[in-house]
């Protein structure tokens, strides 16, 4: 076993929260090193959905987004369109989201990172906390190593690792959904589309036009099984493209919905992304909430460690900076999904009092 590294920052997980700490780590002076248990790339199940406010964050942090803009995979449509159950819609000019796909964009976000700083195919088997540092028990190729850290950012999704390890009563609420990617002739390439429609509600369908012919289909549930989820949206497939799709190729995934933003520190350990729970109630997108939370997770590490404010522990200013961040929307959306499921709200109300505004 070799001789253990000291590190500031320990960041577990190497998606768009883990890579986001990690460049902004780089840019502040703070040390650290990234652990991802998978290799890039990598391909991540979500709706490629990202927003332009979050593109602009990511641009006024120092990321340069030429790369990705120039390949012709990020796509930005003119409208998006609202359906409900009773056959109506209604059609906004596009100026809030495009879409990337995750493997790019993942890919992306991981590369900024330099190699001395991130492990790839790296397993953690213990962290354990010793006179004010973590210890990290990792095991990779090159066998058992022990890394050490003074804080420690969970960014390992959903399953998190580090929930489980240092947040054992920490549980959300969870919708599940899953993906269908579709190449169609007959699928409107410039418009994103919502379906609020009977038997989803207040879930929905999806259809984002991606790069070319290729569309992101998918479903987004209050509740069910994967089966379930999987049969409702063959149905969906077969209804809006004639055919129906090999159910081997549908990929499911669980958003997990927290708005307890005052849980999510503790002892030097913070969590972020999925982690967190942090993927909005009524629209389900969590990549810029992630990219959101990691910025939020380091500013508050360096608001600690570069002056003399070590009298606010870290777990307070966190949750300060998750509040600025997070707390009116999350709050707010989760507000209008109950009132969607409960019958009291039709999305395209909703969505015409927004517009109204």
């Amino acid at each position: 076993m070799s001789k253990n590294q000291k590190y500031q920052v320990c960041i577990i997980g190497g998606g768009p929260a883990g890579s986001t700490c990690a460049f902004m780590a780089k840019k502040l002076g703070i040390s650290f090193i990234v652990i991802e248990r998978k290799e890039f790339p990598k391909d991540k199940v979500c709706g490629d959905g990202i927003t332009f406010g979050c593109l602009e964050i990511l641009r006024a942090e120092g990321f340069d987004l030429t790369e990705i803009e120039k390949d012709g995979n990020l796509n930005y449509t003119k409208n998006i369109r609202f359906h409900n159950s009773k056959g109506e819609n209604i059609s906004i000019n596009n100026n809030l989201f495009c879409t990337l796909e995750r493997e790019r964009l993942d890919s992306y976000l991981w590369n900024q990172i330099e190699n001395k700083n991130k492990l790839e195919r790296t397993t953690i088997l213990d962290i354990s906390r010793k006179q004010n540092v973590y210890e990290i028990t990792i095991t990779r190729d090159s066998g058992q190593q022990i890394l050490e850290a003074d804080f420690i950012i969970g960014a390992d999704g959903y399953s998190s690792f580090i929930r489980r390890r240092f947040f054992p009563k920490l549980v959300y609420p969870k919708r599940i959904s899953c993906r269908y990617y579709a190449t169609s002739e007959i699928l409107t390439t410039d418009t994103n589309e919502f379906y609020f429609i009977d038997g989803v509600k207040p879930g929905y369908f999806w259809i984002f036009p991606l790069s070319g012919k290729k569309f992101n289909t998918g479903v987004y549930l209050p509740n069910g099984t994967q089966e379930e989820l999987f049969a409702i949206h063959r149905r969906f497939i077969e209804a809006k493209m004639g055919f129906l799709p090999d159910e081997n190729d549908f990929k499911s995934w669980v958003i997990p919905n927290n708005i307890e933003l005052d849980k999510l520190a503790i002892n030097n350990v913070l969590l972020t992304g999925d982690a967190a729970g942090l993927c909005d109630p009524l629209f389900g997108h969590g990549i810029d909430n992630a990219i959101m939370s990691g910025i939020a997770a380091i500013n508050s590490i360096n608001y600690f460690i570069s002056s003399n404010h070590k009298n606010f522990p870290i777990d307070e200013v966190y949750r300060y900076h998750l509040s600025v961040y997070f707390k009116d929307i999350l709050y707010h959306s989760n507000e209008i999904m109950n009132k969607i499921e409960a019958g009291h709200l039709d999305i395209l109300e909703y969505i015409k009092s927004v517009i109204s505004k």
